[in-house]
């Protein structure tokens, strides 16, 4: 039992349980990606308040992370652990019955606002009855801060077996959430050692017609991990090229394997060409990226969000074009993201040149998600402006493919903007705590200043390491 003897303390330790409690019972409902949010809020909040209180709230995360780390295991686990929350704030509140008997009087909550009970908090005025030493009172009023209201509740769902994800505009926010949700227990496991073999002899085909470092990677350590098998397929070595149509590689592949997995850049090509895959497969189809989409990359930057600033809900992030000389490259990881953000009620700013602007209907939908989810949505046009304030800045590089279809007068245009580049002057315009996030590969000291990329605010490699553990997640509940 916990030794504690002083008044205030104990209604402090008490409150703190009761919010433990509170915590357990709400991993049940919540999705763990919202509860580890509030649990950051916590810990933001204590560095703002008197130590007594502050020292409560770290206790009572304290206990919440410890039981986190066991919440997976059994019930019997669950219920010992709060059998004993529920323990401890009982014996709390035995505690305090007896200080305020002994007191003679029932002592006001510590959060009371009477005027009456401040003035005797500012000059340390207790009553006293015969003999009794009277209570510890602070000599100057100690504020006290409510626990964070509980994130939305969700209902995680279980019958996503069969589902395709090619955009996430098409799976419910619920559906999403129980991605993060399995997304953060893998990674949990995985860093215990724990066997993931949730896909025992299941195996995914892995078509590319664009070249890859991550996304192969990590499809086929993922596959692996999960107990199945990845097969790694590059269109040029098929008969695609010679007739095989997307029906047939649909209707075939989908009989082969167990989930088919494709990348199409190709603009004005690849959506469609995965889309009429999935209309003849029987298996469940990933876009691994397409002209429109990047489904996956975008999922693992939500993960990366949500682990560095806990909940996305009135954080600002500056989705903006940056400058580079390697290629054209598809406009599918800023629309995904414009897309996603704003559904997560983010304030999303969607930074570039006018020339370089993004598919209009999803820019549509974009705003739309902003109105539903009470976020905001804007477009600029000056990347200093974009920056400042931002809690999350993710500049990259994309073609004017809406503009011009010409890849050279793409280039051309480009030149225009070479300042455009995330540097050490533009990270300074952003919030204090801000974090800088790319999906890569990034075009070193003309996308990104190296000070940046390998700085203290990067968070560049804890994003790539998300996709292994957001692809895992949808891979086990769709393919399973």
């Amino acid at each position: 039992m916990t030794q504690i003897e002083s008044y205030r303390d104990l209604r402090v330790w008490q409150n703190a349980m009761d919010l433990c409690v509170a915590l357990y019972k709400a991993t049940t409902a919540f999705p763990s990606s919202e509860i580890y949010g509030l649990t950051s809020q916590m810990r933001r909040a204590s560095v703002s308040i008197p130590s007594n209180i502050a020292e409560g709230y770290r206790r009572s995360r304290a206990e919440y992370i410890r039981f986190v780390s066991i919440s997976h295991g059994s019930a019997a686990e669950l219920d010992t652990q709060l059998e004993l929350a529920h323990t401890e704030s009982a014996f709390c509140a035995r505690r305090i019955s007896d200080f305020e008997s002994i007191a003679g009087r029932r002592r006001p909550p510590i959060d009371s606002t009477s005027q009456q009970t401040q003035r005797n908090r500012d000059q340390g005025v207790v009553r006293k009855r015969g003999n009794v030493d009277p209570l510890t009172v602070p000599s100057r009023p100690t504020p006290y801060s409510p626990p964070p209201t509980p994130p939305k509740r969700y209902t995680m769902q279980t019958h996503l077996r069969g589902r395709d994800m090619i955009t996430t505009q098409e799976w419910t926010k619920d559906e999403i959430d129980t991605v993060m949700d399995v997304a953060l227990h893998l990674k949990r496991e995985r860093a215990m050692g724990a066997s993931q073999a949730y896909l025992r002899d299941k195996v995914l085909a892995m078509l590319f017609f664009f070249s890859s470092t991550r996304t192969r990677s990590s499809f086929e350590a993922g596959i692996a991990q999960l107990g199945g098998h990845g097969a790694f397929i590059d269109s040029t070595t098929t008969q695609i090229s010679h007739g095989d149509t997307a029906k047939e590689i649909g209707e075939i592949y989908g009989r082969y394997y167990d989930g088919i997995a494709i990348r199409q850049c190709d603009w004005g090509i690849g959506n469609a060409y995965i889309r009429d895959v999935a209309a003849a497969s029987r298996v469940p189809i990933l876009n691994m990226q397409c002209d429109v989409y990047h489904p996956f990359q975008i999922l693992a930057d939500l993960m990366t969000i949500i682990e560095k600033k806990g909940d996305p809900r009135g954080k600002t992030i500056a989705v903006s074009y940056a400058y580079a000389k390697s290629y054209q490259k598809p406009l599918s990881v800023p629309q995904s993201l414009i897309l996603l953000m704003t559904r997560y009620g983010m304030n999303v700013r969607l930074v570039h040149p006018p020339e370089f602007k993004l598919m209009p209907d999803i820019v549509q939908q974009a705003a739309d998600n902003a109105r539903d989810a009470g976020g905001s949505f804007e477009i600029m046009h000056d990347m200093d402006e974009g920056f400042k304030g931002a809690d999350v800045v993710y500049p990259k590089s994309w073609g004017c493919w809406v503009t011009t279809e010409d890849q050279n007068e793409s280039v051309e245009i480009g030149k225009q903007y070479s300042d455009w580049i995330a540097d050490e002057r533009r990270m300074s315009l952003a919030a204090r705590d801000a974090i800088y996030m790319h999906c890569l590969p990034a075009d070193r000291n003309i996308e990104v200043a190296d000070a940046v990329i390998d700085g203290p605010q990067s968070v560049v490699y804890d994003e790539a390491e998300n996709r292994l553990h957001v692809q895992k997640a949808v891979m086990a509940l769709t393919m399973s």
